[in-house]
């Protein structure tokens, strides 16, 4: 995180030195947490998440999950029909609010609107 934060200060947009900004002041005010666990690196989906982990993240406000590979084990790896609401699929299990990111590098997504998934498929293709 701290060299993330270090390209972001060194950068030559504006916007992204002070997001950067931002975001360090957050992690330095505790209100941004970033925390490891080893169930981030393993081959496990999210609802096989370790209940100490879980208990962890109810008492979070927001969860920020990033990266393809996390977002497929999130959504259990499925091909659900895209316009499945994220809601949906995560259902009660999920601890907390969740901000997920991904880069759209799989054909497995949920929350779309009509015809957006077909669009993608065929700007892949």
């Amino acid at each position: 995180v701290a060299s993330h934060l270090q390209a972001l200060d060194m950068g030559q947009d504006q916007r992204l030195k002070d997001l950067g900004r931002r975001l360090r002041a957050g992690v330095e005010g505790g209100v941004l947490q970033v925390e490891s666990h080893m169930f981030w690196t393993a081959p496990r989906l999210f609802w096989e998440m370790p209940l100490s982990l879980a208990a962890r993240l109810s008492e979070a406000a927001l969860v920020v999950v990033k990266g393809d590979a996390n977002y497929r084990r999130l959504v259990g790896d499925r091909q659900w029909a895209w316009e499945t609401p994220l809601s949906e699929v995560i259902g009660d299990w999920f601890p907390s609010c969740a901000l997920v990111l991904r880069t759209f590098k799989a054909e497995i997504a949920v929350g779309l609107r009509a015809g957006q998934g077909e669009a993608a498929a065929k700007e892949d293709a």
